[in-house]
């Protein structure tokens, strides 16, 4: 039903924005911002790494 799908929408928006703001606001903290700084270049190293494994399983993946 369509009251059921616009509820649906408005709970995924309100959810998506109390997220975004959970996280703008975990990141905006002078501590967290510090650490983030001084280990960052190890978190993009890691998700890098993420990223290359999952573009050579998708490389090695057959198409059906």
């Amino acid at each position: 039903p369509l009251l059921v799908q616009g509820g649906y929408g408005v709970y995924l928006a309100v959810a998506t924005a109390a997220w975004f703001c959970l996280v703008a606001r975990l990141f905006s903290q002078p501590r967290v911002r510090a650490g983030f700084a001084r280990m960052g270049h190890w978190f993009d190293r890691a998700m890098g790494g993420v990223l290359i494994a999952l573009g050579i399983k998708l490389a090695l993946t057959e198409v059906r």
